[in-house]
């Protein structure tokens, strides 16, 4: 087979000489409109904008006009480059450029003479249904395409480079025209195929729209029952024998996986946290982007939540979420791909290659064995935040001849926060430093099994899927060929042939016979290859084929973790001699593990799922010794899911020997388990006479109480909970435990909590406490008597308490004549705070109801400060007020960006007239309502930091949207969504303060097509104050400490 193109005719050597005169007239007329001091901008200039690893060369392969915006590409074994391009992406926020009516494109991008620069370009598909496409794999002549809701074939059925027919694989994938949905498909070493989508995803149905039921009996959708937000999934290349791998992920982008069949790809936190994480994928693992129990968000009290916010972001204090393998910090992580190849050097060989279009950089990662998981460090390879933040990696692929790929999206901005250049997009190549030169795919050949094994040994995926189908076609022929690539030196070559021999249609004995010449093999990756190959083949081969064959007293860790893992598919049906066997292997394994190894830990929780009580009396059969002098034990017992748990962690918490700090690890490993005698255990815990050290004896007492209720006390057990409360007087504790048992003695104390102007959040919980209680006149009392201090601190919580009684409190003393003028205008300021509250104000101008005229100019400033644009224009009818600076008109926006500003003017501006410490963090100063801005400039340009400022609601943070929660009374709250769990919703407000709603007074929810950061906020500066504004949040590149 001739991989190579033929000669160039005259007549594409004139088209190519078009094309090149396009190129410079439309670069050229590029640089005019940018104006001929920003040459930034110009593709010829990007390498010089680079920091580039010294041992690396990287060269300009295409750019505009023969490309724009690529969200995702592939190479083929030719080397030509398949992009997506994408114009029409988010065009609902992009009302600043037009839409192309003829929809996205999928091209096909050539070098035909070697001179690496793509000297040619094919429309391989153009239309609306791959609007935003975000994935492609080339697997000959059958292109998979992820894009809006469905996943499809695109076939080109006679070689003319142009999609001729279309077979949909998936379709009902929520998330259509959103970065969180579907993403690219990538072919496995197993002949699978692996992909994954983000938290908007949801779920996925077949060609036909029926909701898909994976391998494990699962409906393939997010509602916790046992899957949610993003997740990783397995099929094989027609849609069958579908596999749900993993879940619980924010945005994962891309997954990857290497020739031993380990998975590896990237995550996104929410904005702000510098969590962004890069996993080892252990199949069937929770990630912990949020509760497994309860659903709720990271920011959600609970037990033990880790101080380090990328740690708590992921939840990795719980039991049963699987670790991460590293945090890279603030970004928007896009394509990953493993490097298989040679011609890099060393350090980037066998390693993920990952792009993140944040921080404007392409990374390797590479790995080190620990444990039973892998630990991995950062080497940056291309970093363009110094001289061009317009740098957007957006995927990285292999070309056949061991050289890089990587598509630049371009752009002011990532993600969400809208596109706002749609005329530009690059692709670089990546060398070894001086390898440069030629652009050309080695001759590859697939008509004999030989040299298909040959091509098998491509660092190009496409390359080698091609190769596999040609051995896999030429069947028990391949056999010899696979031996000897299996004889080979290069384990990730021998792990290709491994499986490729066990894909074939040839008796089960030789397949086991290659199982255990990989579990025999001295390298470990290819034990654990003959591990997982024999999971794939299951069907054909049972474990006790290959159980004598393991070496359990010499394996390591890792080996250990693949077995464990693959248990959870030999217990989906075994046979009870299977179910013994594996039973036994589990507790032989765990009785391996050493503390702390928390992958190998997981991988014993993967393992004994719906299986643990078996598995946990096997393995205390075979243990000796004292159970709580083994570090070893009570990890396993933590993790651990078994009826009798929740009396051995009772056992554990009570011993002399484990801490205050490890009590709450304990406690928080209780949530997860449920067992008739669990209320009485934990009032055992929390109330008998273990004479408990001080410090522990305090968080035992609260984390029991916290636990229990009214009715699961005896009389003894409420007298010992009267004096727990009686000790946390003025505290959050004392709080939730008065709410919790409702102990009307204490009622009293709460109320002077709550005129406590000291504490704000706890002020407000303690007047919602109150409010819920119906102790809403002993408020109104205390009001009348109090200081007009006091009264006004009782004023804020009743408005912080977001409750409708605190409303109507407050609506009762505005319009009490009697009270003097300041607590009445006082109290007509707290109700502009809510919407009902400011409405209600509104209503006694707009149904002329009698006003004292003493409270017209409060009414006036409450009605023009409200948050709610219908009752401010309302306000200005009614009252209109003279211009001030703020009618000023603003420069353009291209002006704004050139102009430099004061930054430590500007961070005068943020704290004081800008009022953005109201709602934002910078270094942990402000209040935390939006996303924290400590490394803003380090993610947005000043373009970006404009529009966010002048236009909020054209790219809301994900997570951060504004909620408007409608309550059963009437009333309605909005702010940002804390946590949600089948209780309660938690919901933040504009001023910081949260308040926990239960379902049950929930009449509606719905988010809010506007962001809760004002529209307005520019006309409350000057243009100097707003240049000097964006010149500080420029600035803030890393957080500090």
């Amino acid at each position: 087979m001739n991989p190579y193109p033929p000669q160039p005719s005259i007549s594409f050597l004139l088209t190519r000489l078009f094309l090149g005169l396009m190129l410079i007239i439309t670069v050229g007329n590029l640089s005019v409109a940018l104006g001929q001091t920003d040459k930034v901008h110009v593709s010829e200039n990007a390498i010089s904008q680079f920091a580039i690893h010294p041992e690396l060369d990287v060269e300009l392969f295409a750019s505009e006009p023969m490309l724009a915006n690529p969200t995702n590409i592939d190479i083929d074994h030719l080397g030509r480059v398949w992009v997506c391009e994408v114009i029409n992406y988010r065009q609902f926020r992009n009302g600043d450029s037009k839409p192309r009516e003829e929809g996205d494109r999928i091209l096909i991008l050539e070098d035909t003479d070697g001179d690496a620069k793509a000297d040619s370009q094919k429309v391989f598909y153009q239309g609306r249904d791959i609007d935003s496409v975000h994935g492609i794999c080339v697997l000959g002549d059958r292109v998979l395409v992820s894009a809006n809701d469905s996943v499809f074939y695109l076939i080109d059925s006679d070689g003319d480079s142009k999609a001729d027919r279309k077979e949909v694989l998936f379709t009902g994938i929520s998330g259509t025209q959103h970065d969180h949905g579907i993403h690219a498909f990538v072919f496995g070493p197993d002949g699978k195929l692996y992909f994954n989508f983000g938290n908007s995803g949801r779920q996925i149905k077949d060609k036909a729209g029926k909701q898909i039921i994976d391998k494990a009996g699962n409906p393939v959708i997010a509602n916790s029952r046992p899957y949610n937000q993003g997740m990783i999934f397995r099929c094989n290349l027609d849609g069958s024998d579908f596999e749900t791998l993993a879940w619980n992920f924010r945005n994962n982008w891309e997954v990857c996986i290497d020739s031993f069949g380990s998975l590896w790809q990237s995550d996104n936190d929410d904005d702000g946290n510098r969590a962004t994480r890069i996993n080892f994928v252990m199949p069937f693992g929770n990630y912990g982007y949020t509760d497994q129990r309860t659903g709720a968000g990271w920011r959600t009290q609970r037990t033990g939540m880790h101080p380090d916010v990328p740690t708590r972001h992921w939840y990795q204090n719980d039991p049963g979420i699987v670790p991460n393998l590293l945090i890279t910090g603030a970004g928007s992580p896009t394509g990953i791909c493993v490097y298989e190849g040679d011609s890099l050097p060393p350090v980037f060989q066998n390693q993920m290659i990952h792009c993140d279009a944040g921080p404007n950089i392409v990374r390797a990662y590479p790995v080190e064995v620990s444990g039973a998981g892998y630990s991995a460090s950062i080497v940056n390879m291309i970093d363009g935040a110094e001289k061009n933040r317009w740098f957007r990696p957006s995927d990285v692929c292999v070309a056949p001849d061991g050289s890089l790929i990587v598509a630049d999206w371009y752009d002011p901005g990532v993600g969400g926060h809208r596109m706002q250049d749609v005329q530009r997009g690059r692709l670089f190549r990546v060398t070894a430093k001086n390898a440069g030169g030629k652009y050309q795919s080695p001759a590859v050949d697939f008509s004999t099994p030989e040299l298909s094994a040959q091509a098998l040994g491509s660092p190009n995926l496409a390359t080698r899927y091609l190769a596999w189908k040609a051995l896999q076609e030429f069947g028990s022929k391949s056999v010899s060929a696979l031996e000897a690539l299996w004889s080979q030196d290069n384990p990730r070559h021998r792990a290709r042939a491994l499986w490729a021999l066990g894909n074939l249609n040839i008796p089960k004995a030789q397949k086991i016979k290659y199982i255990k010449n990989g579990l025999g093999d001295a390298n470990p990756d290819l034990q654990i290859t003959a591990i997982r190959m024999a999971v794939l083949l299951q069907d054909q081969i049972a474990y006790s084929d290959i159980y004598d064959d393991i070496d359990f007293e010499n394996a390591n860790p890792a080996l250990l973790r693949a077995i464990l893992v693959g248990m959870r598919q030999w217990m989906l049906e075994p046979t009870p001699q299977e179910a013994d066997q594996l039973v036994e292997t589990w507790a032989t394994i765990a009785s391996m593990y050493r503390s702390p190894d928390r992958w190998f830990l997981e991988a014993l929780g993967i393992a004994a799922e719906n299986h643990w009580d078996a598995c946990l009396a096997k393995w205390r059969a075979n243990f000796s010794g004292d159970p709580m002098a083994s570090t070893e034990m009570k990890d396993i017992l933590w993790r651990s899911r078994g009826k009798s748990t929740v009396a051995e962690l009772g056992g554990i918490i009570k011993h002399p020997s484990t801490t205050a700090d490890q009590t709450k690890r304990y406690f928080r490993a209780l949530d997860f388990l449920n067992s008739d005698d669990k209320a009485n255990i934990l009032a055992e815990i929390a109330f008998s006479d273990v004479d408990y050290e001080i410090d522990k004896s305090n968080v035992v007492l609260m984390e029991s109480a916290n636990r229990l209720t009214v009715e699961s006390l005896n009389k003894n057990q409420l007298k010992k909970l009267n004096q727990l409360i009686e000790q946390k007087r003025g505290t959050p504790d004392f709080i939730s435990l008065v709410n919790r048992f409702s102990v009307e003695q204490f009622y009293s104390d709460v109320l002077k909590i709550s005129a406590d102007s000291s504490n704000p959040q706890l002020a407000a919980d303690a007047m919602k406490l109150l409010l819920n209680k119906k102790q809403g006149t002993q408020v109104k009392d205390l009001i009348l008597r109090s200081s007009p201090e006091t009264q006004q601190n009782l004023c804020d919580a009743l408005a912080n308490s977001g409750t409708n009684p605190g409303g109507a409190i407050l609506n009762g003393i505005a319009k009490q004549s009697s009270l003097e003028l300041p607590l009445r205008n006082y109290a007509i300021k707290k109700m502009g705070e809510s919407q009902s509250g400011a409405r209600t104000v509104l209503s006694w101008i707009t149904k002329k109801e009698k006003i004292d005229p003493g409270t017209l100019p409060a009414i006036q400033a409450t009605l023009h400060g409200a948050r709610w644009n219908d009752i401010r224009q309302k306000a200005n009818e009614l009252f209109p007020i003279a211009a001030t600076k703020n009618s000023k008109p603003l420069p353009s926006m291209d002006q704004l960006s050139k102009r430099k500003g004061d930054a430590a003017k500007g961070k005068l501006v943020f704290e004081n007239a800008g009022t953005c410490a109201k709602c934002h963090l910078v270094n942990g100063k402000g209040i935390e309502v939006g996303p924290d801005l400590s490394e803003i400039g380090n993610k947005l340009s000043k373009t970006a930091l404009y529009e966010s400022i002048l236009f909020p609601s054209a790219g809301i943070s994900h997570n951060y949207e504004n909620w408007m929660i409608q309550k059963s009374d009437g009333r309605s709250i909005t702010g940002v969504l804390l946590g949600e769990t089948d209780a309660e919703i938690q919901i933040k407000d504009d001023k910081g303060i949260q308040h926990n709603i239960s379902v049950d007074e929930i009449d509606a929810r719905k988010r809010q097509q506007v962001s809760l950061m004002p529209a307005d906020l520019h006309k409350e500066l000057t243009t100097g104050e707003l240049v000097d504004l964006v010149e500080y949040l420029s600035t803030l590149k890393k957080k500090k400490n």
